[in-house]
């Protein structure tokens, strides 16, 4: 099952009180996603740049003051297929895995557009 929004009109979304970081539509590569997660989402300084890391990270943030994570996408980011396949299924389980949990949630988001293209991707 696919825990991410799809959402027809990204740029009317409005989370309250969220933690908002927005993927740059530009992210070519493993290394510049992994790059713009840090920055955005402003992850900590021992965060090795890796899936691990990235794993590990997005199942913690005792660094975010805010309840809610909200990560948007307004494309799929254009990286390799493989690594993009990962990209999905930690954020997916990420999501998952604050469901449940109520110091903090994560929402992802990608354009409604996005939905059958994501969920061919996801193998869950």
């Amino acid at each position: 099952m696919v825990h991410f929004k799809f959402i027809e009109d990204i740029n009317s979304y409005q989370p309250i009180q969220s933690f908002i970081a927005e993927v740059d539509s530009n992210v070519r590569t493993k290394g510049e996603l992994l790059n713009e997660l840090y920055n955005k989402l402003q992850l900590p300084d021992y965060f090795s740049f890796n899936w691990d890391a990235l794993s590990d990270c997005l199942r913690d943030f005792h660094w975010m003051q805010n309840k809610g994570i909200v990560l948007i996408h307004t494309v799929i980011p254009h990286i390799e297929e493989n690594d993009l396949k990962i990209y999905l299924e930690i954020l997916n389980d990420a999501v998952q895995d604050w469901q449940t949990d109520e110091n903090h949630y994560l929402e992802v988001i990608f354009p409604k557009s996005s939905e059958d293209a994501l969920k061919a991707l996801v193998s869950i």
